[in-house]
């Protein structure tokens, strides 16, 4: 920048915003980057909002309790958020979070649902996937009364 290049071209070349490299310009002034004072960032988590991996690790360990203990082998996330009402813990996961924390450490005993496209209209037809035939269709409706007025055939 010092170049003479401008904000927006060293923002795409650092691939970050605007925003940033103009917070980056106050923040240096007319110092020599070497001396800038850069601690002041935040030490905040990179995924704000995540459950701290404390409770993540009790929601494994109470899972494996559960899946050895249970008379019903019910261990999946209500099960644990109702075991983990019982004792009190705080702070308390939603059952969703208890969910997601489960997925995330790969703990789920069914695999996820795969979803594959519908098949082509005509799919069961040689000819037409070939190419060699067209699909026709056609919709007939009978017996449709009109409130007062004739049947109608179409």
């Amino acid at each position: 920048m010092r170049e003479g290049s401008p904000l927006r071209a060293v923002a795409r070349r650092s691939h970050v915003s605007l925003c940033t490299v103009q917070r980056w310009v106050e923040r240096a002034k007319a110092q020599r980057l070497s001396r800038v004072d850069w601690q002041d960032r935040s030490h905040a988590t990179t995924t704000p909002g995540r459950t701290p991996p404390t409770i993540e690790d009790m929601v494994i360990t109470l899972r494996q309790e559960l899946r050895m203990t249970s008379d019903w082998g019910d261990y999946g996330a209500d099960a644990i958020h109702r075991t983990l009402v019982t004792r009190a813990e705080r702070p308390l996961p939603a059952v969703r979070t208890i969910h997601r924390i489960l997925e995330r450490r790969g703990v789920l005993d069914r695999q996820r649902r795969v979803r594959r496209p519908a098949p082509t209209p005509g799919w069961y037809l040689p000819d037409v996937i070939l190419g060699r035939a067209e699909l026709d269709s056609f919709d007939f409706v009978e017996g449709l009364v009109i409130q007062g007025g004739p049947i109608l055939r179409l």
